[in-house]
This record gives structure tokens, sequence and C-alpha cells, in this order.
């Protein structure tokens, strides 16, 4: 029962937090303040923030209802309030309660609530909470399985999103199949598309004639490979024994012969050099280098970079080179002064020397005679 025209102040007291309510002379809600106990039974400002409030609010003694909502909270607030606040009116607000509930937890009790007086009907703010029936509803947060029900905010934006992406997906669709049809219908007008089986036979004769010319001139390019040529031979013959290396030329044999290998497409050749002649002595160690397989390959290699002959390189594996060497004692030498020597003379030269040079060219090798007839 507040005092008419006079202002008033419910203050609900709760275990961790106290909560001011100010109501002006109409009984119309004007401010709520919470202050925390941080520990305490009561917050330690509470007396000066109720003052500071009243006096912002130009509040003159206005009457206080404390409100015990919760065990344990502090008894001698309304003493307290009666005697900080002399001219106000103090008053503790208890609400009947059902047998078996705690008298600081009137929430059941209020639910049915009724009064036999009629709200002032300058209150708003009571008639707001009797006719929107706020002592009726729950403040606790809805349980899990009932808000997975309804999309959160995330996922109508995602939904919002996936509407713009299902119409560029549309769109696409329908310009790559229209790209599609655009592609077939250009490759059906093409004149490749127009197939003549006559003409594909005459392709197809034409094209087995030149596949036969090519292995015609295949074996025709094989067969006159450079093997073995004779300004070839002779350059390197002129490499091998320079001027003045002691050495007197009688006579260069050169043979090339295939090599049997009966039933074999490709068949392998061997070719020859027999050098015979006169050597001094100081060309011995000369004919004694070249009697090794260093030797003889380094003089192959220098006969293959000079001429650009590829049958004298040594490299490839399916080539070997075998070199032998035979000196004997000359016996038509005669000792002579310096001055009387002459090149062409044969019996100034103290040795004799037979010179073999074999080299192998396997069935496999790229300079291989084809055996098979012409095609």
């Amino acid at each position: 029962a507040e005092t008419p025209k006079k202002p008033f102040v419910a203050i609900l007291q709760y275990p961790w937090f106290t909560a001011m309510a100010f109501f002006n002379e109409h009984c119309d809600l004007r401010l709520i303040r919470t202050l925390h106990h941080r520990g305490l039974r009561r917050p330690s400002n509470f007396r000066h923030a109720l003052s500071t409030t009243n006096a912002s609010l130009e509040f003159v003694a206005p009457d206080l209802f404390v409100a015990a909502l919760g065990e344990g909270v502090d008894p001698m607030m309304t003493e307290d309030l009666r005697q900080t606040f002399p001219d106000s009116k103090v008053q503790s607000v208890v609400f009947p309660t059902p047998q078996g509930i705690a008298i600081w937890a009137p929430e059941p009790s209020l639910s049915n609530f009724t009064t036999d007086h009629e709200i002032t009907p300058l209150s708003h703010t009571f008639g707001v909470l009797r006719s929107e029936k706020w002592a009726l509803q729950d403040f606790l947060p809805a349980a899990k399985e009932v808000l997975e029900l309804y999309p959160s905010r995330s996922e109508m934006r995602l939904l919002r999103m996936l509407k713009w992406a299902r119409v560029a997906v549309f769109a696409f669709s329908v310009l790559a199949i229209a790209w599609l049809a655009f592609s077939v219908f250009s490759v059906i007008r093409r004149p490749e598309w127009a197939f003549n089986e006559g003409e594909s036979q005459a392709v197809k004769r034409r094209l087995v004639n030149l596949t036969q010319e090519r292995q015609r001139l295949n074996h025709w390019n094989n067969m006159l490979e450079d093997r073995s040529k004779a300004w070839t031979s002779m350059e390197g013959l002129a490499r091998l024994f320079p001027t003045k290396s002691g050495v007197l030329i009688k006579s260069l044999n050169h043979t090339i012969r295939p090599d049997s290998a009966p039933g074999q497409a490709q068949v392998g050749f061997i070719k020859e050099w027999v050098i015979t002649g006169m050597a001094r002595d100081e060309a011995l160690n000369y004919l004694n280098t070249l009697n090794t397989r260093e030797g003889i390959s380094s003089h192959f290699s220098e006969v293959a970079k000079v001429t650009g002959n590829a049958a004298y390189d040594p490299a490839p594996t399916t080539r070997t080179i075998v070199v032998n060497v035979k000196t004997q004692e000359n016996n038509m030498f005669k000792q002579m002064p310096m001055e009387d020597i002459t090149d062409a003379d044969e019996s100034t030269y103290p040795f004799t020397f037979n010179l073999t040079i074999t080299q192998r060219f396997e069935s496999a090798d790229p300079l291989a005679i084809a055996a098979a007839k012409v095609p």
C-alpha cells in the first residue's frame, strides 16, 4: 500500500546483488539499478547509490519497500534504512507462500496473485505488466532442442547466399549448355564431318603407298650410309703418320666386309686397315702407343671430329677397335752419316712394321646394314 501522491522505491534483495526500482507518484517505473555485493551480504555503496539516485530523480523522502528474495540475505537492511532515511516510510514486504515453499521464493504465489482494488488508472507500468501477463512469462533460456528447431542468424545468411549461388549455378549451367550446343553445331558444319567412304579408301591407299615409299627411302639411305669413304681413310692415314714422324709407309690395304648373322634384319660389318712400312728408332714409342686401346681410340676420335664422319667415332658401345703392331729388324739396314740419310731410302730404316686395325660394328649399331630386300 503506497502513500498516495508520493514516489516509492522497491528494493529487491538477492544473495549476489540488490535491485532497486524507482517509481514516481503515479506508480510508473522511472529507473532500475542493480548493485553487486562483491562477496558481501549487501553492496558497500548501497546507501550512497540510493541517495544519489533519489536526488537525480527529484524524489523527496520516497517510500522504501524491501523484499528479501534470497536465502541468507542481510536481515538488517530494513532497520538500517529506517535510521538512514527517517523521513521515508520503510516497510518489509512479505509475500504469502504455499506450504513447503520458502518465504523468499514468492514466484509461485505471484503467478496467481489477485487484488480486490483496481490498479491506479494513471499507472501505465503496472497496467502493462498485468495486461501483458509479465508475471506468467518464462525468462529461462530456451531448451537446446527448441533452439535447434529454428535456424540461427549465420544459417539464415548462408541460406540467403545459397539462394544467389543457385542462381549463379543455374546461369552458368545455361551458358555451358549453350556453349556446348554451339560447339557441336560448329563441328557438324565442318567439311571433315561429312564422311565419304570412297575418299577414305583413297586416302588409305595413298597412306599405304607413302609407307612403302618411306620404307624404300629408309632402306637406300641405310645402304648409302657414309661407312667407309676413300678420302676419310686417306685422311686417317695422313693423321696417323704425319710428316717427319720417322715412318715410311709402303702399303695400305683397307677392306670392309659384313659380319655373318643369318636371319637378322640388321647386319653388322668389320672394317680392317693393314699398313706396312719402315720405322726408325724414334718411331717405336709412337707405334707402341698406337698399339693400345687408348692410343688408337684417341686417333679415331680426332679423325671423326675433323672429317665429321660418324663411322670413326669410338664412343658407341656397339663398336670395338682392336689394334696389332708387329715390328722386326730390317735386313737391308745400313749405317750412314746423317747427311746421307733420305726419307725415301729404305736401307736407312732399322725396323719394319706391320700395323693391323680392326673395327667391328655390331648389328645394333646405327650404321648396321639392312639385310632385308628392297621393299
